[in-house]
């Protein structure tokens, strides 16, 4: 989107004001950046892409075209030739929104989200399941590759069972805490 509010002012290479547009969010972004007022703070800034700590802990990222959509991102026109390194915005500075606005910094960024799209993924999903005895023989050899790896090594924190009899399900008693939240779900797919 190239219009007369998208411009940027240079002043030994500090920028003094920048007004982008965002083409598109990712919905998850989006859902992170909802409310108005403080919505996070700068994570991590590279050439391309601004890093967001938003409430939980979540990031989302600002990036430039050649960087993509995402769920995460929120795509901007960010001039080319632009490198968001040494534009004086500095990791823990505020983000805030403001109506139709994200500002990053002291007034340094200011984002339009007035006309984003949102942005989802393309997903051809196939329902086509595996017969039931296939995908139990399938998370037993998962069983045995985490229980050999350790409780709490690698696989041994995703996965919670100790056996699996047809929907009989008994837990070990070392169960990480993504096994905790994901097991539930597992558990509905049998």
């Amino acid at each position: 989107m190239n219009n007369s509010r998208s411009s940027y002012y240079l002043t030994d290479n500090h920028v003094d004001f920048l007004y982008l547009d965002a083409y598109s969010i990712g919905v998850s972004a989006d859902l992170r950046v909802k409310k108005q007022g403080k919505i996070g703070i700068i994570h991590s800034i590279f050439q391309r892409v601004i890093n967001i700590t938003v409430s939980e802990n979540r990031l989302i990222s600002i990036v430039g075209q050649e960087v993509g959509q995402g769920p995460l991102n929120i795509l901007l026109n960010i001039p080319i030739k632009l490198n968001l390194t040494t534009i004086g915005v500095k990791i823990g500075d505020i983000v805030t929104r403001i109506g139709g606005l994200i500002i990053i910094g002291e007034n340094l960024i200011k984002i339009s989200i007035s006309d984003v799209k949102l942005w989802k993924p393309n997903i051809d999903y196939q329902d086509n399941l595996q017969p039931l005895e296939s995908i139990l023989s399938n998370i037993d050899v998962l069983k045995d590759v985490t229980l050999t790896s350790g409780p709490l090594n690698g696989l041994g924190e995703l996965i919670f069972f100790s056996q699996i009899d047809g929907f009989n399900v008994s837990k070990t008693t070392k169960l990480g805490p993504v096994a905790f939240f994901a097991s539930p779900y597992i558990v509905s797919l049998l």
